[in-house]
């Protein structure tokens, strides 16, 4: 019988130059250098990675933490080898990087995420459930312990309580935003990886929940459904052009910031912008054109929950042989070589109220002249836009998402 692997995918957030047991030293310039490729090819994969969904759900909300996927991706490229690790490395952009490098990226890239603000909870927890009786390679083992943190273990599979427990761990990962993640353990699943993220921070400048309104959401021409709209004025970036308005607005000490963005006119759809204008390039060109100044803007008050099984959306972006009997991952086991990824299932959370934004992933002035001058812009988001929870110095994309409808909550 073929024996399967099921792998979950859930994130990956400044560190004292320092050298840890890991080896991964913040003055090395082959870590900085790797760190620096890791965090652009995550950019590029988490555009491609939306967008390939973007086309093939149509749901009014979409939510991901593709940093999350790539993340648990790069856990199980420790076990791949031949032309399904090449795969993998193409797919999350890593061709030029060797494993080593790939691993002590991760490793400094995390270390660098979790704690770049402390006023913002960002924790990641990485964990490897094993199937009892069969025997984890030690190269495997070693890596995910040292570079990705995770914990590992060795379950009877057939004992109910081992699925409780899996969902026990996301749980408390999680901060109990999702609490179960594994519905049943089949007889020939081996292995599960998973990586669970959890995000809370409040917006520097909070909204006043008195000022928050019932508001019209336009769904599309002729339909609509009220919302709660939270609101203010205040210093903020933006940028308001006939391609785009787009409002930036930071979190704690301004490390991590939330990007909303909408199309400049009516003659195009969010579909449209997203399909044919977001890109690595055209995200760097507009926020570098940000203008900074007084905006009153609206934002929905919102919470939602996501669910996508990624096979195909990964299998679209060229990483293919994994899924297949044809896979190659041989480094996993001892003596047990016929594997394949079965499922790579994606569960996110999102909350954003007055206070700030919390997020789950398991696989983000008036001066007085003589002469009035002309009112601040104002920014209404009351129809379809594009949300990217991101950390600026990296410019490495914590979560993504489109949101169609704000009063859309199930999974």
């Amino acid at each position: 019988m073929r024996i399967s692997t099921f792998f979950l995918f859930g994130i990956l957030s400044l560190s004292l130059i320092t050298c840890d047991s890991t080896g991964v030293s913040e003055e090395d310039p082959q870590i900085l250098a790797a760190k620096a490729k890791l965090a652009e090819a995550d950019a590029g994969f988490s555009i491609q990675l939306f967008k390939e969904i973007h086309s093939n759900d149509s749901s009014s909300n979409i939510f991901i933490s593709p940093l999350s996927v790539s993340m648990a991706l790069g856990m199980t490229m420790n076990g791949a080898t031949g032309n399904t690790l090449e795969e993998m490395q193409t797919t999350l952009g890593f061709s030029d990087l060797n494993q080593e490098e790939i691993n002590k990226g991760y490793k400094s890239l995390k270390d660098e995420l979790e704690n770049v603000d402390e006023s913002i909870e960002f924790d990641i927890a990485n964990s490897v459930w094993a199937r009892d009786g069969l025997i984890m390679k030690e190269e495997f083992q070693e890596a995910v312990q040292t570079y990705f943190e995770a914990e590992t273990a060795t379950k009877d599979f057939s004992d109910p309580d081992t699925k409780d427990e899996i969902n026990d761990w996301v749980s408390e990962k999680t901060n109990e935003r999702i609490t179960q993640i594994v519905d049943v353990i089949a007889p020939e699943d081996v292995m599960f990886l998973i990586n669970a993220v959890y995000f809370n921070g409040n917006w520097k400048n909070k909204f006043d929940s008195e000022e928050t309104r019932d508001h019209e959401f336009l769904l599309d021409d002729s339909d609509y459904v009220i919302i709660d709209m939270m609101s203010q004025q205040n210093e903020a970036s933006y940028l308001i052009n006939e391609e785009l308005v787009m409002l930036e607005l930071p979190y704690g000490n301004e490390s991590f910031s939330m990007l909303f963005i909408k199309p400049g006119s009516q003659e195009m759809s969010i579909d449209e912008l997203i399909a044919n204008r977001l890109s690595t390039e055209s995200l760097k060109e507009w926020t570098s054109n940000l203008n900074t100044g007084q905006v009153s803007y609206f934002i929905p008050k919102l919470e939602l929950g996501y669910k996508r099984q990624m096979k195909s959306d990964l299998a679209g972006l060229g990483m293919q042989q994994v899924f297949t009997e044809s896979a190659e991952l041989n480094n996993l086991f001892v003596e047990v070589d016929n594997l394949f990824v079965s499922s790579v299932l994606h569960k996110t959370f999102l909350k954003m109220d007055e206070e700030g934004t919390e997020a789950a992933g398991v696989t983000a002035v008036t001066v007085a002249v003589t002469s009035l001058p002309p009112p601040p812009p104002s920014v209404v988001f009351n129809e379809p836009y594009l949300m990217i929870l991101r950390e600026k110095s990296t410019g490495v994309i914590a979560f993504i998402g489109k949101i169609g409808d704000p009063s859309a909550t199930e999974e």
